[in-house]
């Protein structure tokens, strides 16, 4: 690789040890890689550390005591508890502690914390062209596909990007990957944000690690592409993906391909969307004892559409309601009255976390010498949470649409 002078100071311990731990990192994956060079990142988006990984915590900390700190503006990633309200989700009281800790160490870093899974809902909103460094295959398949920043699926490595400000010119940085490798016609059409995600869960299962350039989606809500990247991302490593006249980098389907055929042609047609649901759906009976919205996080007007259902109702004593959201939509929640409607209905308007995420995992309950599962059977509107949940949480799983869920949690069933 070639190292400018600034990069080699880095590298050679000049502006600290940390730096320069974290540049021989950085070396050492764009060699793996064949980098030709560094290039400068305006933006991270990180795992936050998580108290139910052994020393994770720790290894932070023992950063921020050499003096650690971000180069860059930098968001993290969701965490096991809601630090806003930990009790109104029975959070154990040690893993709060930790996540208190946590808190404290990313103060002193400089790293925001967001605890979200969608931080360009909350201002990080990076430009068309700007190389960042991210983890969250959702974030990181919006940042690509929607803004048009560039970004890899980092990892760990995304923590050490942050502090320096740099990441090899690899991958998604680079433009020849991230042209169209296969075209998508949409034959059917999508009624809901759930379809959207099932929708993207097929496809993704075809294309692997492609690109894939969809025909037949009129004008898609934000919403719709966020759920349409998490099902791409969880059922294929898809980092990328091209609406042609909607998405920055796709004016014309040629645009998209970079001016050639694509490598594949898949349709998609009502039943193929329906198998997606078939397949998530692993109940054996319908009584359902925890509800999940949220997976990404919900935006605002997605939480006054499930307030607006929950209004003048109850959820089934038996049920368990979570609407997984971030900080910023839950103060405009709680201003708009949304909050309050959630809360008298029985449920529960949750942020920092997420079930999958969470103390609710099989891993941390069996640390705490729980062995049952929490959740027996859980209900979802998206497929990326049915698909993880399975075996995090070990229960089995339904999908529908989130007027359904609602209705689901008034019944129990």
């Amino acid at each position: 690789m070639r190292l400018t002078c600034s990069e080699k100071d880095l590298l050679s311990g000049k502006e600290g040890p940390v730096k320069a731990l974290a540049m021989s990192h950085l070396v050492k994956l764009g060699e793996a890689f064949d980098a030709e060079e560094m290039v400068d990142i305006t933006y991270a988006h990180m795992s936050s550390g998580s108290a139910l990984r052994s020393g994770e915590i720790d290894y932070l900390s023992g950063l921020s005591d050499q003096g650690a700190r971000v180069k860059v503006p930098t968001s993290s990633e969701v965490i096991a508890v809601d630090l806003r309200d930990p009790a109104a989700i029975g959070a154990p009281p040690s893993l709060v502690k930790d996540y208190r800790r946590l808190l404290a160490v990313h103060t002193r870093m400089g790293i925001a914390a967001t605890y979200t899974c969608v931080p360009f809902t909350q201002g990080y909103v990076p430009p068309k062209g700007a190389c960042i460094a991210s983890m969250e295959s959702a974030a990181i398949i919006y940042f690509n596909a929607v803004l048009g920043a560039r970004t890899n699926r980092c990892g760990f490595f995304v923590l050490f990007a942050a502090l320096t400000g740099k990441y090899p010119k690899i991958g998604y940085l680079l433009d020849k990957n991230r042209l169209g490798t296969h075209l998508v016609s949409v034959q059917t059409n999508l009624l809901n944000v759930t379809d959207y995600g099932a929708l993207g869960y097929h496809v993704g299962r075809l294309v692997g690690g492609g690109v894939p350039v969809f025909q037949g989606l009129e004008r898609p809500r934000q919403e719709e592409l966020i759920m349409l990247g998490a099902g791409l991302a969880t059922s294929g490593t898809v980092a990328m993906y091209h609406i042609p006249g909607i998405t920055p980098e796709a004016p014309t389907t040629a645009a998209a391909l970079g001016g050639e055929a694509p490598g594949e042609r898949i349709s998609v047609n009502t039943g193929d969307i329906q198998a997606v649901y078939q397949h998530l759906c692993t109940a054996s009976h319908n009584t359902v004892d925890f509800i999940y919205l949220g997976c990404p996080q919900y935006t605002l007007e997605q939480i006054r559409t499930a307030a607006d259902l929950l209004t003048g109702k109850r959820v089934h004593p038996d049920t368990t309601l979570w609407i997984g959201t971030n900080r910023m939509a839950f103060a405009m929640a709680r201003r708009m009255g949304y909050h309050e409607i959630i809360k008298k209905a029985g449920g529960k308007l949750v942020c920092d976390t997420c079930p999958v995420d969470s103390f609710l995992r099989l891993d941390a309950l069996k640390k705490r010498g729980i062995q049952q599962p929490a959740v027996q059977t859980m209900l979802t509107d998206s497929a990326k949470q049915a698909h993880y949940a399975r075996t995090t949480l070990g229960c089995n799983t339904l999908v529908d649409t989130v007027h359904a869920c609602i209705q689901t949690a008034v019944r129990g069933k």
